[in-house]
């Protein structure tokens, strides 16, 4: 569906509006791999995907021309290898061969000069040309693999992104932020990357004239919070390794030796792949432009700008990075930077530009299930200045009045050097959440009732029956609420025991959110004897603690061959303790062992 209207009246004043109900773009290469065919799918809604309205209207002194556009809910799936297929296809369809050098020939010349004289003497155009382009529900969704149909994909979504300019430029971005899911449940089961914000921009020089340029700029955003786990950084680094991959495979990377690259290969990289796609496509322009630039650097009658007097002040709410394990979601580096302002002036002459800010960071205790500070919050500032002159010299000053204080401890240190090392191990990582920070083993000679207890509600949560010899996996909250809220609710972090049956009354109540062991008393007495149930809690080297229930009397084997035993020699239930391990004696033969 595609309509145009089209009014235009004697004096000149015109209006148009079109719409177009739908733009798709579909990959429909018969050798692919990609999966992922509507590059551009159809909007699920009923209503126009593009509208657009001009009109121009009689001024006092010209003409005002208004464009207003609106673009609702575009996707854009990037599936790496069709784009490089469509640049192939295009390279070849336009092959364009160089053309021969311009000649010093004095027809063309005459008309060159000719048309710069009469650009000269041209009475500037009194049109004024305002718009609006408003962009509404958009995403931009990359593509782990596009061979996969279910492959993983970082999708950039914006609520709206509005520029417009009405005498003043302004733009907007509502509701921007990025994310992770799988294509078959894309609605379903996202792991939020940075959460939405909003911000904006506004440049005002309504002010302005030729001789006197007042620009002012004023920008606002709100806070920026990501999340990012190593398992992400894996993912980009292997979409990224991929995307070279296929540019190598398509000729737009050159493999250059490492031991004859110099200073003008590291730095002029750039500059030599511009120059050599410049004169494959266009190889005029640049002798076109040699034989023209004498003219225009001719002097010319414009009035030149003799005052300029520039201003910008910028609103940041805060920043915040919140660094996630690979092993069971839990955060492990907070830091985090307070709202502050950035003031500057005059940067075109004497720049002058001021920012204050206060930061710190924290570290993720696993052994205690807790923030603990690693930089102490402490205020810095930055000034950049320069002076008028033509030999000033660029001055930048960074200023702190307090002293940074840093707590580091050997477990802190273990749980950064750790960092580096996930990124670039190779072994394949669990699905998310496959892994529980906690571990349950059950070594009294009992059947244990185990939940999550809680001091205001009296619901067993997670009840789980948990037999003698068995290890559970465990979590008090599920990794997605951890991950939304960046923090650990220790009121939860209490494990509810009962022993199976009716032998014991005692219902224990556990706090796991530290380290050592604690000794319970079973009631009632059984042989006049209150037996007792020890809790072990322990940080295992993959930062997951272990919750050992056993009996007060352990048994260690510190030979180097197994060891069994058994509680007398009618048991027909032999317990074996390999080297370095322990066994505890059940609970109920603990007393007379």
């Amino acid at each position: 569906d595609f309509g145009l209207t089209f009014w235009m009246k004697e004096n000149m004043t015109l209006k148009a509006e079109t719409h177009i109900a739908a733009f798709t773009v579909e990959d429909i290469r018969k050798n692919k791999d990609n999966k992922h065919t509507e590059l551009i799918p159809k909007i699920a809604r009923d209503s126009y995907q593009f509208m657009a309205a001009l009109t121009q209207t009689k001024l006092n002194e010209g003409d005002l021309l208004n464009l207003s556009m609106t673009i609702d809910s575009p996707k854009l799936i990037l599936a790496m290898d069709y784009l490089f297929a469509l640049k192939s296809f295009l390279d070849t369809a336009i092959n364009v061969k160089p053309s021969a050098k311009i000649s010093d020939v004095p027809e063309n010349q005459n008309k060159i000069d000719s048309k710069l004289s009469e650009d000269e003497h041209r009475e500037p155009s009194k049109t004024k040309f305002q718009y609006c382009v408003n962009v509404v529900d958009s995403s931009i969704i990359l593509l782990a693999d596009p061979s996969d149909t279910n492959s993983e994909a970082v999708v950039f979504s914006a609520g709206q992104l509005l520029l417009a300019d009405q005498n003043i430029l302004s733009a907007s971005a509502n509701n921007v932020g990025m994310f992770l899911c799988r294509m078959e449940t894309f609605n379903e089961n996202r792991v939020r990357l940075l959460d939405d914000f909003s911000s904006s921009i506004v440049i005002d020089g309504r002010n302005s004239t030729p001789e006197k340029l007042l620009t002012s700029v004023q920008f606002a955003i709100e806070p920026l919070v990501m999340r990012l786990s190593l398992r992400d950084i894996r993912l980009a680094i292997f979409i990224v390794n991929r995307v070279m991959a296929l540019a190598k495979e398509n000729g737009l990377v050159e493999d250059t030796p490492s031991e004859t690259m110099d200073i003008n290969t590291k730095y002029g990289a750039f500059s030599k792949e511009f120059k050599k796609t410049l004169s494959k496509y266009a190889p005029s322009v640049i002798s076109s432009l040699s034989e023209l630039s004498n003219k225009r650097s001719a002097p010319t009658n414009e009035p030149e700008t003799i005052l300029r007097a520039e201003k910008l002040h910028a609103d940041i709410e805060g920043l915040r990075l919140v660094l996630i394990g690979d092993i069971h979601e839990l955060p492990i580096l907070d830091m985090n930077i307070k709202p502050f302002s950035v003031s500057a002036k005059d940067w075109s002459s004497e720049i002058d530009a001021v920012a204050s800010l206060e930061t710190y960071a924290n570290i993720f205790n696993y052994s205690r299930s807790s923030w603990e500070p690693l930089v102490e919050s402490f205020p810095i500032s930055f000034h950049l200045s320069k002076g008028s002159g033509q030999d000033a010299s660029l001055v930048f000053d960074v200023i702190s009045r307090k002293v940074a204080e840093i707590t580091l401890s050997s477990r802190s240190i273990a749980l950064l050097s750790q960092i580096q090392n996930s990124l670039y191990d190779d072994t394949g990582l669990k699905p998310r959440g496959a892994e529980k920070p906690y571990k349950i083993y059950n070594d009294t000679g009992l059947d244990l009732n185990v939940w999550i207890a809680s001091k205001e509600a009296k619901d067993k949560r997670g009840l789980t029956t948990l037999k003698n010899g068995e290890v559970l996996p465990w979590e008090f909250e599920d990794w997605r609420k951890v991950r939304d809220s960046l923090d650990t609710d220790n009121s939860q972090s209490i494990l509810g025991v009962q022993v199976v049956g009716s032998k014991y009354k005692t219902t224990l109540e556990i706090d796991v959110t530290s380290e050592g062991e604690e000794v319970y008393m079973l009631k009632p007495a059984k042989n006049e004897v209150h037996n007792r149930l020890a809790c072990e809690l322990k940080l295992c080297e993959d930062n997951v603690k272990l919750i050992t229930l056993r009996s007060t009397l352990l048994l260690e084997n510190t030979t180097s061959t197994t060891v069994q035993f058994k509680m007398n020699t009618n048991d027909p239930i032999t317990y074996d303790i390999r080297p370095g391990d322990s066994r505890s004696v059940p609970i109920e033969e603990a007393y007379s062992s």
